[in-house]
C-alpha cells in the first residue's frame, strides 16, 4: 500500500498488534494445508479469548500518541501537551482505543432535518467508499465530497463508532495517497479542482491528486464486495449490481448476516477474483489488510446496534441495500450512483472500533479462512495466482514459471511500486516512462496507465511554461 519511507507510522500502527498477537502467522496462506494444525489450534484459542495483553495495550497507546503528535505537528498544532488529548474536542464520549463498555439507548443516528438525505448534485464527488458517500449525502461531511483530514476523523468516529486510531490511519492513508498532504484535503471521488497539486505542483514535479477513485490498491483495493477491479473495467468505484446480488443472496432473506457469513463471503470473493480477474493483486497491505478491512468494516460498522440483546449488532439485507445505494423504485434493486444513505432507526456501535478490535477480527477470519492471509496476484491471466510466503522469501514464490513469463515480473514490480506511490507523484512516473522510451502498449501492463493517470511529463510541462525550454525542445 505504501512505501516504507512515506507511511511508516500508520503501517506499523496497523500491523504491530497483529504481529504481537500472531507472530507465527504464515504470510502466504493460499493453500490451507500450509498451516500446521497445532499452530492453528493455538492461535484460534488465543483470539477466541479476545483479551488484549496489558503490555500490548501500553505499546499500542505509545505508538498512537506518537502518531497523533506527528499529525498535530504537521497540521500546525505545534508541540507541547499530551498528543492523546489533541483530538479531545472531536472524540465525544467514544474511547480513543476502543474496547469501551457497551451501552445502549444512545438514540438513533439523525437522518432528518439538517441531516436528511440529499443525493449528490452535478459536480459533487462520490466514490468507492459507501460510508463516506452516505456521510456526505446526510451532510455529516462536506456534501460536495471534498473533505479534510480532521473533518473525516471526527465524523467517522462520531457517526460510525470508528476508533480514533483507525479513523486517523485511514484519513492519513487517504490524504497521502489521494489528496494534498499540505492542506490535508482530498476528494472522496475523482479528481477535483478544489484539491490541487501539493505546493502548487513544484514546477510540474507533483501532479494533480486523483481522489479515492484512483487510489487503487492504496485505499481502495482489488476484490471488493461490490466493485470491480480497476484494471479489468477501468471503474473501481461504481457498484456492480451483479456483485451486490451475490452478496445479498449469500444469506436467506429474513436472517441477518453473521460475522462468519461475511468472512465466508470475503473468502468466496477471493477465489472469484483469482478466477475472473487477470490482474488481480492481493498485497501484504492492500490485500491482507485493506481489502479484508473493507469487508470487516461492513460487517462491524454497518450493523445496527439498537437492540441490547444483540451486542454484536444486526446486519440485515435492508441495511446493506441502504448503505450501498440500492432502492426498490422504480423497480427492485435499482442502483443510483452515489445515493448511499444511512438507514432510518439505525444506531451506531456503542464502543469505538479500534485497531485492536480490527486485529482480533482479522485474525479470526484468517483462522476460519486461511486464504485471506494470502499475498500475491494473478500473472496477467486468470487462475495464475502467484503467492509469496513471508516465511520463505528465497524459495516461496508459487507459480514461478508464470512469474518469469514475458513481462509478468516487471508488471508485478510496477504494481508494488504503485502500492507505495501517492497519486500526486503521477507526473514523476509519466516522465520516467517517457525517458526510457517505453509506451504503455509495449509493456502491456495496465498498472502503468494508473501510474500516469492525469500526469503530464515534466519536460512537456516545463516547455509549456518557459519559452527557452520550448525552443530547446527539452525541459531538462
Amino acid at each position: 500500500m505504501h512505501t516504507h519511507a512515506r507511511f511508516p507510522s500508520f503501517v506499523s500502527l496497523s500491523l504491530v498488534s497483529l504481529a504481537l498477537l500472531f507472530g507465527h502467522v504464515i504470510g502466504f496462506a493460499y493453500l490451507a494445508d500450509q498451516h500446521h494444525e497445532h499452530h492453528r489450534r493455538e492461535f484460534i484459542r488465543h483470539f477466541e479469548e479476545r483479551i488484549p495483553n496489558p503490555e500490548q495495550q501500553e505499546l499500542f497507546k505509545r505508538q498512537l500518541a506518537g502518531l497523533l503528535g506527528a499529525v498535530s505537528g504537521a497540521a500546525g498544532g505545534g508541540g507541547g501537551g499530551d498528543p492523546l488529548s489533541a483530538l479531545s474536542g472531536l472524540t465525544g464520549s467514544l474511547p480513543l482505543l476502543g474496547g469501551g463498555s457497551f451501552t445502549y439507548g444512545g438514540g438513533f443516528i439523525e437522518v432528518t432535518g439538517a441531516h436528511a438525505f440529499v443525493p449528490p448534485s452535478s459536480g459533487d464527488q462520490r466514490g468507492p467508499c459507501p460510508g463516506l458517500n452516505a456521510a456526505a449525502n446526510h451532510n455529516y461531511i462536506a456534501h460536495n465530497g471534498v473533505v479534510g483530514l480532521f473533518e473525516v476523523v471526527h465524523t467517522i468516529n462520531q457517526l460510525y463508532g470508528v476508533g480514533i486510531d483507525i479513523a486517523l490511519a485511514n484519513a492519513l492513508m487517504a490524504v497521502l495517497s489521494a489528496g494534498d498532504p499540505i492542506t490535508l484535503t482530498w476528494s472522496i471521488g475523482g479528481p477535483d479542482t478544489k484539491v490541487g497539486p501539493p505546493l502548487g505542483g513544484l514546477l510540474g514535479l507533483l501532479g494533480e491528486p486523483q481522489g479515492l477513485d484512483f487510489a487503487h490498491n492504496l485505499v481502495e483495493a482489488d476484490c471488493s464486495l461490490t466493485r470491480n477491479d480497476l484494471f479489468d473495467t477501468g471503474d473501481a468505484w461504481t457498484l456492480d449490481i451483479n456483485l451486490f446480488h451475490r452478496l445479498y443472496n449469500s444469506v436467506p432473506e429474513g436472517r441477518p448476516f453473521t460475522f462468519h457469513d461475511m468472512g465466508a463471503i470475503a473468502a468466496r470473493r477471493f477465489h472469484e477474483c483469482i478466477a475472473t480477474s487477470p490482474n488481480f493483486y492481493f498485497g501484504p497491505v492492500s490485500g491482507m489488510v485493506v481489502a479484508n478491512a473493507a469487508k470487516i468494516f461492513a460487517a462491524r460498522l454497518f450493523a445496527n446496534y439498537t437492540d441490547p440483546a444483540h451486542p454484536e449488532g444486526v446486519l440485515t439485507h435492508d441495511i446493506l441495500k441502504s448503505f450501498f445505494g440500492i432502492c426498490d423504485y422504480p423497480r427492485p434493486f435499482t442502483y443510483n450512483i452515489g445515493w448511499e444513505r444511512i438507514p432510518e432507526r439505525w444506531t451506531r456501535r456503542p464502543g469505538a472500533y479500534g485497531l485492536l478490535e480490527f486485529n482480533f477480527d482479522l485474525i479470526q477470519w484468517i483462522g476460519w479462512f486461511p486464504e485471506l492471509a494470502s499475498i500475491g496476484g494473478n500473472m496477467g491471466r486468470v487462475n495464475t495466482f502467484a503467492g509469496i510466503r513471508l516465511d520463505d522469501l528465497g524459495g516461496g514464490i508459487m507459480n514461478l514459471a508464470h512469474l518469469l513469463e514475458g513481462n509478468n515480473l516487471i508488471c508485478f514490480a510496477l504494481e508494488l511500486i504503485k502500492t507505495g506511490s501517492p497519486s500526486f507523484t503521477n507526473n514523476l512516473f509519466k516522465t520516467f516512462f517517457d525517458l526510457i522510451a517505453t509506451t504503455v502498449e509495449s509493456i502491456g501492463c495496465p498498472q502503468i496507465a494508473a501510474l500516469t493517470k492525469g500526469g503530464v511529463p515534466l519536460t512537456q510541462h516545463l516547455q509549456s511554461i518557459y519559452p527557452g525550454a520550448a525552443k530547446a525542445k527539452s525541459g531538462l
